[in-house]
């Protein structure tokens, strides 16, 4: 396993690490995780990361049980206080090594969030030929992630949604993706993607607002008759696409900008009921 934590402190099976001194990372045969947001110490959906977690071991048939809820925050209060850091981004992993052994990692990753510009005049984003095996495992390093992250790189594109050999475009390679065409919100089905986090709540914005919801996966031909779409995750939120490759996209869509307001009305009412219960640096 590659080293990728960043700060000075992480957590290998609930013994702390200190990053500075050499230690050996464990060889691992399979593997799952969650990427979760640290805001004001506070992980953001917490029991909704640990729920899919559970459930992607369950569908990859890693041996081994989660912690529960309460041993987790408070194994990750710990690591924001040891590490002095409150906002960012966090992975939890959990696997078995070469030898059949379970074990699980929890550290601090680097991250990038969108500007806050972005917000206001979209992104730009990409088209990529990919299918994943089990899109509703969250797998470590799958060739799909591999891929993708170099196409972004060579065409600096914030994110590419994916697209199957039926040309149904099912997701981004890290981001679950809506579409507004005449009026209606469209995204792919559950069977066909990651079931992210962030897309429960844009889904539960959505029907509280009486919009009308349509899981269908559209197709490369049906770009043309897109007038707006957005992403979700845990990283961005929701943030609006300025265009789809060749395909320029209304940013300023009503109700896009509805569905965004929505959702971090969600994220902030979590934070704030949160913040009543723990202790969490302000």
């Amino acid at each position: 396993m590659e080293k990728h934590f960043i700060h000075r402190f992480a957590c290998l099976n609930g013994t702390w690490l200190y990053l500075e001194h050499e230690f050996q990372y464990p060889l691992v045969n399979q593997s799952v995780y969650e990427v979760i947001k640290i805001v004001g110490g506070i992980p953001l959906f917490i029991e909704d990361h640990l729920e899919r977690l559970a459930h992607s071991m369950e569908l990859t048939q890693i041996n081994g049980t989660a912690p529960g809820s309460e041993t987790m925050i408070a194994l990750i209060q710990t690591l924001c206080n040891k590490n002095q850091v409150f906002f960012g981004n966090l992975e939890l992993m959990f696997f078995n090594t070469l030898s059949g052994d379970y074990q699980f990692l929890l550290g601090f990753i680097a991250h990038s969030y969108p500007a806050a510009t972005d917000y206001l005049h979209g992104i730009g984003v990409g088209l990529f030929l990919s299918e994943r095996n089990q899109p509703n495992a969250k797998v470590k390093n799958t060739e799909t992630r591999i891929k993708a992250n170099q196409y972004l790189k060579e065409h600096n594109y914030y994110e590419v949604l994916l697209y199957n050999q039926l040309k149904q475009i099912t997701e981004g390679s890290r981001s679950n993706v809506f579409f507004i065409k005449n009026g209606q919100v469209y995204t792919a089905p559950d069977e066909l993607v990651l079931k992210g986090i962030s897309r429960k709540y844009v889904i539960q914005v959505i029907q509280e607002q009486e919009l009308e919801l349509v899981e269908k996966a559209l197709t490369l031909e049906d770009l043309s008759g897109v007038e707006a779409a957005f992403l979700c995750g845990t990283s961005p939120g929701v943030i609006p696409i300025r265009s789809i490759e060749q395909h320029s996209l209304d940013y300023k869509n009503l109700v896009v900008k509805s569905i965004m307001l929505g959702f971090n009305f969600k994220v902030q009412r979590y934070l704030s009921e949160s913040s009543k219960t723990s202790h969490p640096h302000r």
